[in-house]
């Protein structure tokens, strides 16, 4: 998903969007999200979906420019550098 193309929008999402009713919806990436949302770092975010003022998903999607796909054992790391607390 690296040349920005969307991801697919599943039922989870849909159901996550609405739950949530912000503007955006933010993807992760599949090998950051084990680690939580709030732990993930910008590159692991593949973009946003705009979201309609009821949750719905819409078509408009906004790739993140900083988005970098990592293997899972790279995005392992990744995430114990960010998190390293001695």
């Amino acid at each position: 998903m690296s040349d920005n193309t969307p991801p697919p929008i599943t039922d989870a999402m849909r159901e996550e969007a609405k739950r949530q009713k912000k503007e955006w919806f933010y993807v992760i990436d599949p090998d950051y999200a084990p680690f939580g949302a709030e732990k993930v770092p910008v590159e692991g975010y593949i973009g946003a979906y705009h979201c309609d003022s009821e949750g719905n998903i819409t078509d408009e999607f906004s790739p993140n420019e900083h988005y970098k796909s990592l293997p899972p054992t790279e995005a392992w790391k990744k995430y114990q550098e960010n998190n390293y607390q001695p």
